[in-house]
């Protein structure tokens, strides 16, 4: 595919889930509140939450992750492209000194590298708009032997083709679980080679 024709189709398809996401705001904590707390229950069995911990949520949405970690970590960025999950987040975390939220593109994250002890991304990854550029500002951003723990809707890609883009984007998986039947995410926690 050409490659004008490339970032046309992802412009498209960008607009169209800020789109939804925008529409979304007000509902999404009492749609998706239980099936996203169940990962966050998982991901701290997988990893160690370190009080000191600059931490980077890609994706972040309304907060619902930026909520759990607000008393076991140090600072939290959250990044999203939907203005008005960002609003929703601000009215929650509007007092918190700990959290500073950005508008932002998570295939051109605005941070210097090696800025975060732990990147996470939940159920953003997708396999549809360049994940290993995506995989790769993750790895870009997070500090040598950090760690970046990001779920990936089963539906959406298959594992094979999760960690051959992985592979590319110069990660070690660390951990991972795949057939957890509660769960409709696959979830790995990656490290930076």
């Amino acid at each position: 595919m050409p490659l004008n024709r490339y970032f046309k189709l992802s412009i498209k398809r960008k607009i169209k889930i800020i789109a939804k996401y925008n529409n979304e705001a007000e509902v999404y904590d009492t749609l998706h509140f239980e099936e996203q707390f169940n990962k966050y229950l998982l991901m701290e069995k997988m990893i160690h939450l370190n009080e000191d911990d600059a931490c980077l949520d890609c994706g972040c949405g309304t907060g619902l992750l930026i909520k759990y970690l607000l008393n076991k970590v140090k600072f939290i960025v959250g990044a999203d492209f939907s203005l008005e999950m960002l609003k929703k987040a601000k009215r929650k975390f509007n007092k918190e000194n700990k959290v500073e939220l950005v508008l932002a593109d998570i295939n051109f994250l605005p941070f210097i590298n090696n800025s975060f002890a732990k990147v996470f991304s939940f159920t953003v990854v997708d396999g549809k708009v360049n994940s290993v550029k995506v995989l790769r500002e993750f790895n870009r951003v997070v500090r040598h032997n950090g760690l970046t723990v990001i779920s990936v809707l089963k539906e959406a890609l298959t594992v094979n083709k999760l960690k051959s883009i992985i592979k590319k984007s110069k990660f070690k998986i660390i951990k991972e679980d795949l057939t957890n039947p509660s769960s409709k995410d696959y979830l790995f926690v990656l490290q930076k080679q």
